[in-house]
């Protein structure tokens, strides 16, 4: 037993330490100056928002329009070198007027953070504020740490007012249009009505798959992998990127909602047990 004692020592002092630790369980990486976690988003308002990150190291998340619902977090590795430029689309009217059904109009909030720091920002529905709330010994509640975190003096915000402009091009238009097969899955439902619409449709299985542009290639009772998922979702999701879609931004939003919450549903592990 005295023999085992120099080995069992370090493996205890981890197992003692690991609680008092766990909340700094990120930490700068020595490759390429980057972080394992260098942006994270709160939503801390009371409605669903867009949001896109401009940084070349995030991958196919570059430029993508994601969406983060009330009181979400999103974090992302990025090289925090590199130039990071962020755009929040918010609905000031709440939900009624997020829904991809009524094309929303939205406030855009747009600002550029400062190379070298880490960006853990909340939005509270007005401002973009650093994360400092329920900190603990300089981390956030995530556990990230504070100390290289951007303050409110690095940055400005750029608020474009929205909701009031009107785009002819997207009058009379439903972003299910653009997913016929998932629009005719839709109308074949009628004992759900438009319920299915607003409060079903993003845990219908088959829904998903037509709107992903999937149930065609799958063998009879086959399931997509996680990567095929995804490899739909980036490619309709730079189509229909709002950016390049200067004349119906908001009805490339409402079709981005659509597509994100269908990615969302098929990779949910819950749902996915019920396939």
């Amino acid at each position: 037993m005295k023999q085992l004692i120099p080995y069992l020592l370090p493996i205890i002092l981890l197992l003692i330490s690991g609680p008092l630790f766990a909340p700094m369980k990120y930490s700068w990486s020595p490759n390429e100056n980057t972080t394992q976690v260098g942006f994270s988003l709160q939503n801390r308002s009371d409605s669903l928002i867009q949001f896109q990150i401009y940084n070349e190291s995030a991958g196919i998340y570059h430029r993508h329009v994601l969406e983060l619902q009330p009181n979400g977090e999103y974090g992302i590795q990025l090289n925090t070198n590199i130039q990071t430029k962020l755009k929040i689309y918010h609905c000031p009217d709440a939900s009624g007027s997020c829904s991809e059904l009524n094309l929303p109009k939205a406030d855009i909030i747009e600002t550029s953070f400062p190379v070298g720091k880490t960006m853990y920002i909340s939005w509270d529905g007005r401002d973009l504020v650093p994360q400092n709330e329920e900190r603990t010994r300089d981390v956030t509640k995530a556990g990230y740490f504070l100390t290289n975190n951007v303050q409110d003096s690095d940055y400005n915000l750029v608020q474009s007012k929205e909701s009031n402009k009107i785009y002819p091009k997207e009058i009379g238009r439903d972003p299910w249009e653009v997913f016929p097969k998932a629009q005719t899955y839709l109308s074949s439902l009628d004992q759900f009505g438009n319920s299915l619409r607003v409060a079903e449709a993003y845990t219908d299985i088959t829904l998903s798959l037509w709107v992903l542009g999937l149930m065609g290639g799958l063998p009879a009772g086959g399931t997509p992998t996680d990567e095929q998922i995804n490899q739909a979702w980036d490619r309709l999701s730079r189509q229909w990127n709002p950016d390049d879609h200067p004349d119906e931004p908001n009805f490339a939003r409402a079709v981005m909602q659509i597509i994100n919450r269908s990615q969302g549903n098929l990779v949910n592990s819950v749902i996915k047990t019920a396939w």
